[in-house]
């Protein structure tokens, strides 16, 4: 699998190494490409190509990860990675005659409430297994370490087709022994990353390193 761009004389060639760190000195071409590959994950036009024998889909293949300070665990993509996880295994498992029982108590208080209203009102007749999750407002609680929680965070979003997780500035968030850590811990689970940095900060084990230079120069 390779991710290129029409500005890179280099490419980022996974079958050569499963983890690569582009580092881009120019402040400038560090927001535009960085700016441009997150609009493409995010399904934008742009100049990244992603392919293995044919050309990927770069939504559907790649995850972008760069705000650590924010709620990313109890974010709207999070939320609706949580909840399509419930959703499946309610329906995997026998529930119908609780949501039964739930149903009948539900329509139950809802026509007392009818009732006592002066005007002429709709509401649901009952409780699908998607609004019963989406009342609940399941969240995942977040643990002691950034790292367990990037764990989660790529865990409630990985798909059949997710294959490449990139990461903006993660040096200066997490040490060297913790990235190194961090990426055996993905490459296990049989993804590649790609680290986006403003300058080499680490040498890390197992990773091929691309740098752009102030003057735009590939290296």
């Amino acid at each position: 699998m390779k991710l290129v761009h029409i500005d890179l004389s280099r490419q980022v060639d996974f079958s050569l190494s499963s983890n690569y760190m582009l580092v881009i000195e120019n402040s400038r071409e560090f927001y535009r490409l960085s700016q441009q590959l997150y609009g493409q994950v995010n399904g934008e036009d742009g100049d990244f190509v992603l392919s293995e024998r044919d050309i990927l889909s770069i939504p559907n293949h790649c995850l972008f990860v760069y705000d650590y300070f924010g709620d990313f665990l109890g974010g709207r993509k999070s939320s609706n990675a949580i909840n399509n996880k419930i959703v499946d295994i309610l329906k995997e498992n026998d529930f119908i005659e609780d949501f039964a029982k739930l149903n009948t108590l539900i329509i139950e208080i809802n026509d007392k409430i009818i009732e006592k209203l002066d005007y002429n009102v709709n509401s649901l007749e009952g409780l699908e297994y998607e609004n019963f999750v989406k009342m609940l407002q399941y969240k995942v609680i977040k643990s002691n370490t950034l790292t367990e929680d990037l764990l989660t965070y790529i865990q409630l979003n990985t798909t059949k087709s997710l294959s490449v997780v990139i990461f903006v500035g993660l040096s200066c968030v997490l040490s060297r022994d913790e990235i190194a850590t961090f990426l055996k811990e993905l490459n296990y689970k049989q993804l590649y990353v790609l680290l986006i940095e403003p300058y080499k900060k680490y040498v890390l084990p197992n990773c091929e390193t691309i740098i752009i230079d102030e003057d735009l120069c590939v290296i």
